[in-house]
């Protein structure tokens, strides 16, 4: 009972020591009418930075620049406003526009993860992709749980060949957030920069299985199989990519080179010629789909017709050649040796030293001498 007394007895002295000394005030009705008003401008001001992301998000970067300054001459210290202006402005091309916006935030002391983020995606686009990695890696620090920061981090790490970092830095994150996908996918691209397409092909499977939307990724995981010669994988991936039912996906002729490819090395000559056939007749100068289709309707039992495609050869350089070679080869499989070393003796003419006519012209040569 005694102690709650003092206690009661010490605050009273404090309070009223500080309505004596005026620290503890009545406010003026000019105070609070100047309070009202700075509450009200903040609501007015956070009503037009949302109107501003509105727009930003539906491509009016212009509008979204006008909303989110005036949010700013209402409420001067909305952080958010200045990220919005800085990132309307690197869309239209404006990037002194941008720099001068986040300029203006710091000198205020507004500091969060986003000011910082624009500051790196700047210096990236000048080049300075050395001072952008300080500015992804400060904006993580500020908040870690943004996988824009993260993913920005790492590519500009894979930028400056620190690759391995990069990865480590990716893996290590990769179960904290829901876009997992979006790291397996960035890993596996940096992989496959750094020459590790094992690692490349294990990240994109990772990104498929973890449901990424993006079609480049069954794109490129099925080159990469393709690549190293796991055909029935690679066969599996690419094959639903060329479908007729499905939107062309980008890259359509590799995928269909490399399809028809190990088509022909899983003796499934039908399917290749399916799959390369149409696309090789609607760009007569892709060389190697021509080459393909011939190829494929040969081993399909139909070599008449892949000589006739081979007969309109319009190539020139090692593409004739190579062609030229071609039909020597379904030439001497037909036993007519001697159109056969016409097409080998042309590829001569052109390429002197091409081993694959030397090396047939060296089959023929007893054919030849008896002749």
């Amino acid at each position: 009972m005694i102690s709650r007394t003092i206690y009661a007895f010490s605050m009273t002295t404090v309070f009223c020591g500080l309505l004596a000394s005026g620290g503890c005030h009545r406010p003026t009705h000019q105070e609070s009418k100047i309070k009202a008003t700075n509450q009200w401008n903040d609501v007015r001001a956070r009503v037009k930075q949302q109107l501003a992301q509105q727009q930003f998000d539906q491509g009016l970067f212009k509008e979204a620049i006008a909303n989110a300054t005036a949010a700013l001459a209402l409420s001067p210290k909305l952080g958010k406003s200045y990220v919005l202006i800085a990132f309307a402005n690197l869309e239209l091309g404006q990037s002194a526009s941008a720099n001068a916006a986040i300029m203006h935030a710091l000198r205020l002391g507004i500091v969060n993860g986003d000011i910082h983020y624009v500051r790196g995606v700047l210096f990236e686009q000048r080049g300075e992709v050395d001072r952008a990695v300080m500015e992804f890696a400060r904006a993580q620090e500020l908040d870690g749980d943004r996988i824009e920061y993260l993913l920005a981090h790492a590519e500009c790490l894979a930028t400056l060949d620190r690759c391995d970092e990069a990865i480590a830095m990716l893996v290590e994150d990769l179960d904290r957030f829901d876009e997992s996908h979006e790291i397996a996918k960035l890993v596996a691209r940096i992989a496959e920069l750094n020459g590790d397409r094992a690692q490349a092909i294990e990240y994109y499977s990772m990104a498929l299985v973890r449901g990424s939307p993006d079609p480049s990724v069954s794109r490129s995981l099925g080159l990469n199989l393709a690549s190293e010669d796991r055909c029935n994988e690679a066969i599996a991936v690419l094959s639903p990519l060329v479908d007729g039912d499905v939107p062309p996906v980008a890259g359509e002729g590799t995928i269909r080179r490399k399809l028809a490819g190990c088509l022909l090395k899983a003796d499934m000559a039908g399917r290749a010629v399916d799959v390369i056939a149409d696309y090789a007749v609607s760009h007569p100068r892709d060389a190697a789909a021509t080459a393909l289709r011939a190829t494929a309707l040969w081993r399909g039992g139909h070599p008449e017709s892949a000589l006739a495609v081979l007969s309109e050869n319009v190539f020139s350089g090692d593409a004739a050649t190579d062609l030229l070679c071609l039909r020597g080869e379904i030439l001497t499989d037909l036993g007519r040796e001697s159109e056969a070393s016409d097409a080998f003796l042309k590829a001569l003419d052109g390429d002197p030293d091409h081993t694959w006519a030397i090396a047939a012209m060296d089959r023929l040569a007893p054919d030849r001498a008896s002749q």
